[in-house]
């Protein structure tokens, strides 16, 4: 082992997901506000099923200045852009 000198810090790679870099961050920055879009559910919808969907398009748009509503419907459920 030995002491180097003026070596430059090499940056921290990020690897959570960005806006733009996974479907869902896609998805929220082509939302225009009233658009809309439709996740269908296999089955029987469970309560948590549109708490994540909420919380999946909730953090990417933390970061883009959007706010959501999620309702459970026929089939699925449905996510508005709302602001």
């Amino acid at each position: 082992m030995f002491i180097e000198k003026n070596v430059p810090l090499v940056p921290v790679k990020r690897t959570g997901p960005k806006v733009g870099n996974c479907k869902t961050g896609r998805l929220a920055s082509r939302l225009e506000v009233g658009d809309s879009i439709f996740v269908p559910v296999k089955g029987k919808i469970k309560p948590t099923t549109s708490t994540t969907v909420r919380s999946r398009f909730m953090y990417h748009g933390k970061k883009l200045g959007h706010t959501y509503a999620v309702r459970v419907v026929d089939g699925g459920v449905r996510l508005w852009r709302t602001a």
